[in-house]
């Protein structure tokens, strides 16, 4: 089977993209990270014709939004998965002070809602405590990182200079849609 291909959009200014693919039926999981509940990117009704998208998706159950165009809540409608965060943000932006009159919309799609600490799980992504580590290493003790570095390096064959960041990124084929 071929993979999946997700495109990964965050905020309200990419929130269309998840509205775009479902209505022109995409061959593209979506997933909407959510950093600021606030900026909704709301603009007169009217706007909508703008988009370019059928006249179906400016209602109620689309990205209408008290007669306004609203397109962080069109990309919470379409999106195949939510994530915030944070688990206290996640709770948060569900709840009628913290979602910003979005709370509703969140909370009826709570099941495909998850959140994600910045990206990573810091109480087990620890480079002070990681014994996976060739050295650990904290604010105060950065020899550890340096030796951590060069055994990547080594490991990955790669040449020790010059010296400076590495910069690393994981990747992964998702084979089915239930990512």
């Amino acid at each position: 089977t071929p993979a999946l291909q997700i495109l990964h959009v965050h905020d309200w200014a990419a929130a269309l993209a998840p509205v775009f693919v479902r209505a022109h039926n995409l061959p593209f999981a979506t997933v909407l990270t959510i950093h600021h509940v606030a900026d909704q990117g709301s603009f007169w009704g009217l706007d909508f014709n703008l988009t370019n998208l059928p006249e179906q998706f400016f209602t109620l159950h689309g990205v209408e939004f008290f007669g306004r165009l609203n397109f962080l809540k069109g990309g919470i409608l379409y999106a195949d998965r939510i994530t915030t965060v944070s688990e206290h943000y996640r709770r948060e932006i569900q709840t009628p002070a913290g979602g910003r009159g979005l709370d509703v919309v969140l909370r009826e799609n709570a099941h495909r809602l998850r959140a994600i600490l910045h990206g990573a799980d810091y109480t087990r992504w620890n480079p002070a405590s990681d014994v996976l580590l060739p050295a650990q290493y904290d604010a105060r003790r950065l020899r550890g990182k340096q030796a951590s570095r060069d055994a990547l390096l080594k490991e990955m064959k790669l040449a020790p200079a010059p010296h400076g960041p590495v910069f690393g990124m994981v990747t992964r084929v998702v084979e089915e849609k239930g990512f």
